[in-house]
């Protein structure tokens, strides 16, 4: 299990990456969820079962600083409970009417508790996207290069920002709630979509390329021995452990880094070893009987036998 890894390192550097990503997304889900756990003093919330996904989400999160390796992967089983939850605080701010909260003072059905908490929740909320915006400094280099003002790039999504307040107040005031909503969703999302424009520059070429030339070379009976690249996985791994990443290394003792991931190349017929960075981090006696007996093939760091 992965609580049992030698190594560890703290989900704060991947938080702060998704902060970055997305300034509004991790303050807007956290004050939902704050919501929706504070609404299961409603006894009608914990009937219908409410209370499950809350839990299960602070679960997950709890997570994070318990595995020692919270890998990128680890998020997405909270992630998309995070964005129910940003949902649930968006709808709650359109829907909310001053002249209906004012009413219900008068009336006695809101106390003063639930004022306080709604205040001090607003607060907490500002304070936060001031916070994750300031750390972020979201700015929008794509979008200015196709507008041709890259003097602007810094400034360019504060300045987005104006029009679509303009007409989300309008439309709020137009009681458009719906416009609203996909306006302030728009607006949202406008910084995330540029940083994914530079994926669609991004080729896999050079991975095609590797994993064509090992089918060309190999055989079906012939093991390729790989560090963490991926790049043999149509052909039979030379070593029992067939990824020897960082965390995979550590568990393992020197005797099976070396003498034992020898045997088992030699016996398994390993024509190709993918020389990677974990391979080239692993012990002395592994790395000489590499390079005595393969050699570079010219492909990238693809090692063939002599």
């Amino acid at each position: 299990m992965n609580t049992n890894w030698k190594v560890r390192f703290s989900p704060i550097g991947y938080i702060k990456q998704l902060i970055r990503q997305n300034p509004f997304f991790p303050v807007m889900s956290l004050a939902g969820l704050l919501i929706a756990t504070v609404n299961l003093l409603k006894k009608e919330k914990v009937e219908n079962g409410s209370y499950i996904p809350v839990f299960c989400t602070y679960s997950a999160i709890i997570g994070l600083f318990i595995l020692p390796v919270p890998y990128r992967q680890y998020y997405q089983i909270f992630l998309p409970m995070l964005a129910i939850y940003s949902a649930f605080l968006l709808n709650g701010v359109i829907e909310f009417r001053a002249i209906k909260l004012l009413r219900n003072i008068k009336n006695n059905k809101n106390n003063i508790l639930t004022i306080i908490l709604s205040f001090l929740l607003m607060c907490a909320l500002v304070v936060g996207l001031a916070y994750t915006l300031r750390m972020s400094k979201p700015s929008m280099p794509n979008f200015s290069n196709l507008i041709k003002i890259n003097d602007l790039s810094t400034r360019i999504y504060a300045i987005i920002w104006i029009p679509f307040i303009i007409f989300i107040v309008i439309a709020y005031i137009l009681k458009k709630r719906a416009y609203a909503t996909m306006l302030i969703a728009v607006a949202i999302v406008i910084h995330p979509l540029d940083q994914m424009i530079d994926q669609l520059s991004q080729k896999n070429d050079g991975q095609l390329a590797n994993i064509k030339y090992i089918m060309n070379v190999t055989t079906p009976s012939d093991a390729v021995l790989d560090g963490w690249s991926g790049y043999g996985f149509l052909r039979p791994h030379a070593y029992y452990y067939y990824f020897l990443h960082g965390e995979m290394r550590a568990m393992l003792d020197e005797k099976e880094l070396t003498d034992d991931l020898i045997e088992s190349a030699e016996k398994n017929n390993t024509k190709i070893v993918i020389y990677d960075g974990d391979l080239r981090a692993l012990p002395q006696k592994t790395q000489d009987y590499i390079n005595s007996n393969y050699i570079p093939t010219g492909q990238d760091n693809l090692y063939i036998r002599k």
